[in-house]
């Protein structure tokens, strides 16, 4: 069984990981490796790391899924440590999302989001992260 999340990559102030709690292939974390509350506690350095390093997430999820958008967010709802989701939304997500909600009206991400969080958690599975997991890894270590 994997940990809650699967590490990806680091590079000198962040950490990439794959989110195993929510069931989702290409749902990814990017964290600072010194844990702060807020941007604002970022240092200089960090700050200048975060562009390319979030632009490095969403390049692996584009490059590994092809999907139809990537979102990049940070909540910070729940307090704790600051972290941003990359949260890729496939055809075959976005098929399944109009589906449940029986519209086929433009997407609202936010609400999006909130739902998918919702439908796999646990065992519920959207993708096949072991196998999306791997061909991140692999992504990583080609440009890393």
């Amino acid at each position: 069984m994997l940990s809650n999340k699967a590490h990806l990559y680091e590079n000198k102030h962040f950490f990439i990981e794959h989110s195993i709690h929510y069931r989702i292939a290409g749902f990814l974390f990017v964290l600072p490796k010194v844990p702060v509350a807020n941007l604002e506690q970022l240092s200089n350095e960090a700050l200048s790391g975060l562009g390319p390093t979030l632009q490095l997430a969403t390049k692996a999820v584009q490059n590994v899924l092809s999907p139809v958008n990537i979102y990049c967010t940070k909540f910070g709802e729940s307090g704790g440590t600051l972290h941003f989701h990359i949260f890729p939304r496939t055809l075959s997500l976005t098929e399944v999302y109009q589906h449940s909600e029986g519209t086929q009206e433009s997407i609202d991400g936010p609400h999006l989001m909130s739902w998918a969080n919702k439908q796999f958690t646990g065992s519920v599975e959207h993708g096949n992260i072991s196998c999306t997991i791997d061909l991140l890894k692999d992504y990583f270590r080609n440009v890393g």
